[in-house]
């Protein structure tokens, strides 16, 4: 059952000589206790998309509902202000107050704000997050002796003291060491599952977003990209945005031949190579397209099965030591194609590689949009910076 609805949305913002649309008819449902991300590039409208959710920008149009209650309408002309509506919101920031201690910081909101506790409920409430976040014997420390992720878990404390229906998160984790964020990233996915609370996380890591997403929502110039789980964004990008924005790939255009059930031939600079279509759209023969195939999947040399098809020679120009592996750069036909191999797997450079790209790994995917997009990213770059100057 969706707890989150959103449709049409649209938001933008006027500069002093343009206006900046970033966000373009937005529609989401989001189901109740999934831990659902918003991943993109800075000013891909993520941010917007949270804030509007939450009550801090009103959109030009369209209209959200939250557990099935209308929170902004243009249509009915509704504006739930955020105090009001059942969320919580943990910053990038943290946002907690350096005059308090640990228990006042997460007890302010249910003093004051709509939530307003008597002292022995609120006592009990406090008490319970602070367990429940392993921040039980900080409770009267102050906050600015505590270390970034502990500051980080604070907010968090104070966000799920509300008890909302939809908690939401802005990068969190961004101001943390790698270390730290890596250990979080998994103790804030299995807690949100375990108290079956809706949690929509914004990101632009893409690591952070496939190991704690149910589901993602891939953003670009203010638009939905794909939405999938983690694996099927991964493995199965449906356009060339996606492909590229998520991981290494190798990308190459094209040209459709013929399609073969799940399968498409597609004419490359390497030959005619057979590939799996992710895209949603229809190709015809002669229709430009993209194919992808990440260098984790290529096969080389003693690997390469004796069944032919989708081979490829080429001569190695490059190796790279990236601590798991090597990344071999193989040059063919004008264009270079990265492998990845385990790292006892050493290919001497100059010497003729042989190379075959699995069907199974080798993805068609819609090419990106004319070069007139250019212009709109530069526009949703410009809204980010509104936002931050806000």
């Amino acid at each position: 059952m969706a707890i989150l609805n959103i449709n049409g949305l649209e938001a933008k913002f006027e500069l002093r000589d343009s206006v900046v649309h970033a966000l373009r008819g937005i529609d989401l449902e989001i189901e109740e206790g999934e831990f659902f991300v918003l991943l993109g590039p800075s000013g891909c409208g993520k941010t917007t998309m949270l804030r509007s959710i939450a009550g801090l920008e009103r959109p030009v149009a369209g209209g959200i509902l939250i557990d099935g209650q209308p929170v902004f309408s243009t249509s009915d002309k509704i504006f739930v202000p955020p105090d009001r509506r059942p969320i919580a919101m943990v910053f990038q920031s943290y946002a907690i107050w350096p005059h308090m201690d640990v228990f006042e910081n997460v007890a302010f909101p249910l003093r004051r704000g709509r939530a307003r506790l008597g002292p022995a409920e609120l006592q009990e409430r406090v008490a319970e997050v602070l367990e429940l976040l392993g921040l039980e014997t900080m409770a009267d420390r102050p906050v600015t002796t505590l270390s970034g992720g502990q500051q980080q878990r604070v907010a968090l404390a104070r966000a799920l003291a509300l008890r909302p229906r939809v908690l939401l998160m802005d990068e969190p984790l961004s101001n943390l060491d790698f270390k730290l964020q890596v250990r979080l990233r998994a103790q804030m996915r299995e807690l949100m599952h375990r108290l079956g609370l809706t949690t929509i996380h914004v990101t632009h890591n893409q690591a952070e977003a496939l190991e704690t997403g149910d589901r993602i929502a891939v953003m670009d110039l203010g638009k939905v990209s794909q939405i999938g789980d983690p694996q099927t964004i991964y493995h199965s990008p449906e356009n060339e945005f996606v492909a590229r924005f998520i991981g290494d790939m190798n990308i190459y255009e094209g040209t459709f031949h013929a399609q073969d059930g799940a399968d498409a031939l597609v004419d490359t600079p390497f030959g005619r190579l057979r590939a799996r279509v992710t895209a949603k759209e229809r190709f015809s023969p002669g229709d430009d397209c993209t194919v992808g195939i990440r260098p984790e999947d290529i096969q080389m040399n003693g690997a390469v099965r004796a069944d032919g098809g989708n081979e490829v020679s080429g001569n190695c120009t490059a190796s790279n030591y990236v601590g798991e592996g090597f990344v071999h750069t193989v040059e063919t036909a004008g264009q270079e194609i990265r492998v990845k191999l385990h790292h006892n797997q050493t290919v001497a450079k100059g010497e003729e590689q042989r190379l075959r790209f699995p069907p199974e790994h080798t993805v068609l995917v819609s090419p990106t949009a004319d070069l007139s997009a250019e212009a709109l990213e530069g526009q949703a770059s410009l809204a980010g910076s509104a936002l931050d100057q806000a």
